[in-house]
């Protein structure tokens, strides 16, 4: 494993690809995330579908990941790549990908709830994931965490409750 976490630190970076800084730095930003895979699909459900059920489903599952992504991160430990400091003049821990968690989380459940749509959800999932590898703020092994640990949860979400 750390072997393919090498491999995409030193190949995939703005330091190859500096013309592309700006595109991944797009779907790096939380907010971003929070309004195209949050706050626009609730705002529709809310106005033109009145599903009350998804729209709880949905703010649960963020919820949810954010929870077990902090709780994972305090217990795992993993610094970041070259130690990167995040907020604060803090270090944070590395696994795993909160973003990634996030966006594959929702990515589940938006698929089920707009399944002509389901594949970009997945899309833009996937460059969330590649972003913050391009950034440097987590490994490949990261944000293939945050993807099982993602989908997993919202598959519980939406076939437990």
């Amino acid at each position: 494993m750390i072997s393919i976490d090498s491999y995409f630190l030193n190949h995939f970076s703005a330091k190859r690809f500096p013309r592309w800084q700006l595109f991944w730095n797009i779907f790096s930003d939380a907010k971003i995330l929070a309004i195209v895979m949050y706050a626009l699909p609730v705002l529709y459900l809310f106005f033109f579908a009145d599903n009350w059920s998804a729209i709880f489903k949905l703010t649960g599952s963020v919820i949810a990941s954010i929870v077990i992504g902090y709780v994972l991160k305090a217990i795992i430990l993993r610094p970041r790549p070259h130690n990167h400091i995040t907020y604060l003049g803090k270090s944070d821990s590395s696994f795993p990908s909160l973003h990634t968690l996030c966006a594959f989380n929702l990515a589940f459940l938006l698929s089920s709830y707009f399944p002509q749509i389901g594949i970009t959800w997945y899309i833009y999932a996937c460059l969330v994931g590649m972003a913050r590898m391009y950034v440097q703020v987590h490994y490949f092994t990261d944000v293939i965490g945050g993807l099982v640990l993602g989908t997993g949860l919202a598959w519980g979400i939406l076939n437990l409750l």
